[in-house]
């Protein structure tokens, strides 16, 4: 084996145990094959996932309400919302990392999250989008994508946790 080819995969390794690796952003399933067939509103409604294809941007929020970071951010997240998705063309989908379904409701009421969420009920699909997209774990966590389900930005660049506010700068780019 050619010594540049050694170096290249020692180099690679390296990147990926540091988190410093470039992501194959072709390596994520389509969003609408993880999220199941059906998010819901905060009056707990039934959505068709059917509805994010006609949006430009997604939006993912890992979130729980007994997250001081999260409560925090969340405000920051629903006034972004209420000024940019109608012009942006985007939406916001809920991931909750809460104890219970009361909970998440409560959160989601108490915050007037506008947008939808992944089913308290439906824990694999929650598990599998934090799986995919969840970073190292850490909430609060949001990650932006565009149609196609290209990841653009997310909390977690890097290997290293950079926040939500990092991703609404970056979301300014496009």
């Amino acid at each position: 084996m050619d010594n540049r080819v050694q170096i290249g995969i020692v180099a690679a390794i390296i990147a990926v145990i540091m988190g410093v690796g470039v992501v194959n952003l072709g390596s994520y399933p389509p969003l609408e094959k993880s999220l199941g067939a059906t998010l819901i509103d905060r009056r707990g409604r039934d959505v068709e996932v059917s509805e994010l294809e006609s949006k430009d941007y997604v939006f993912i929020y890992f979130s729980a309400g007994w997250c001081p970071p999260c409560r925090k951010f969340t405000p920051e997240l629903v006034e972004f919302y209420e000024k940019e998705a109608d012009d942006r063309n985007f939406e916001v989908i809920f991931v909750s990392a809460d104890q219970s379904d009361s909970d998440m409701t409560t959160y989601m009421q108490r915050y007037g999250m506008p947008w939808l969420a992944v089913p308290y009920s439906d824990y694999g699909v929650r598990q599998k989008l934090r799986d995919i997209y969840g970073g190292r774990g850490g909430i609060p966590n949001l990650v932006l994508m565009d149609s196609d389900g290209k990841v653009l930005s997310s909390s977690y660049q890097r290997g290293e946790y950079v926040g939500p506010g990092k991703v609404l700068a970056d979301f300014d780019s496009y």
